[in-house]
């Protein structure tokens, strides 16, 4: 019954420390208390005890009560603006586990940059903590519209509208299919562009004007020939057969028509 006679150290884990020195006077101890962290109990509780519960220790060894104050916590890095290794990196160094990773088009960060962090750095939080990632794809790809054989203006607003810019460039061309004014070409034609990217566009001067000759009173067949080599289409209208085979009218001729204008020989 005395101070030194032996005595077995009662269960003590999650009591409140009135309750845990309680517990030890009854039992003949005496105690001291110190803080410590942990992950598991609730601030104020004791975690446990040294010696252990359950050892037998003579009664004027002191009992030393390991007292709960929640879990450590510890700051959380910056990882916007890193790339997504970098990140993990910092992650690993500061101790924390690496959440959902989500992507999102960003115009102004390039692609695998951290543009977000849940929680957000600067918290105290518990080492283990998995920190969700918000990780750019970069700019948002913009098919490029297709704007060929529209007139120049409505070519320029479909263009601004899908977000992109039109140059025009400084020649114009001949076009047979593609009226003056038009747009003839477009470099790119297809595929995709960023934001604010650039469409050069190459404007119709409209068909090429060629001068028609005059056949009349010479062979169709050379008159075809000739016709052709210089672009046009051409219609024989025989007259009682054509049975000479020589022009004895033709339309138009002797002017200028568009390339690809259909030139009609009158044949006999």
């Amino acid at each position: 019954m005395g101070p030194g006679s032996p005595g077995t150290i009662p269960q003590l884990a999650n009591r409140t420390v009135a309750e845990a020195q309680q517990l030890l006077r009854t039992a003949g101890f005496q105690s001291n208390t110190r803080e410590v962290f942990d992950d598991d109990v609730a601030p104020g509780l004791v975690v446990g005890s040294e010696p252990a519960a359950g050892e037998v220790i003579r009664k004027f060894q002191p009992v030393s009560l390991a007292v709960s104050k929640g879990p450590e916590l510890f700051p959380l890095p910056e990882l916007t603006g890193k790339s997504l290794d970098e990140a993990k990196t910092a992650l690993n160094g500061a101790g924390m586990a690496l959440g959902n990773i989500s992507e999102t088009f960003d115009e102004s960060a390039a692609a695998g940059t951290v543009l977000a962090q849940a929680p957000r750095s600067g918290n105290p939080v518990r080492h283990g903590t998995p920190v969700d990632l918000t990780v750019s794809k970069g700019p948002q790809p913009i098919p490029v519209p297709d704007v060929r054989g529209q007139e120049q203006g409505a070519a320029v607003k479909a263009l601004e509208a899908a977000g992109l810019k039109a140059a025009i460039a400084p020649e114009t061309v001949y076009d047979r299919q593609v009226p003056k004014g038009a747009v003839a070409a477009q470099d790119p034609a297809s595929g995709n562009l960023t934001k604010g990217g650039s469409v050069t566009l190459i404007i119709s001067k409209g068909p090429k004007l060629v001068q028609v000759p005059s056949f009349i009173g010479k062979q169709a067949s050379e008159a075809q020939k000739a016709l052709e080599e210089l672009g046009f289409k051409v219609k024989i209208d025989n007259i009682l057969g054509g049975f000479f085979g020589t022009v004895r009218a033709q339309d138009p001729v002797n002017t200028s028509v568009p390339e690809g204008s259909v030139v009609t020989l009158t044949v006999v």
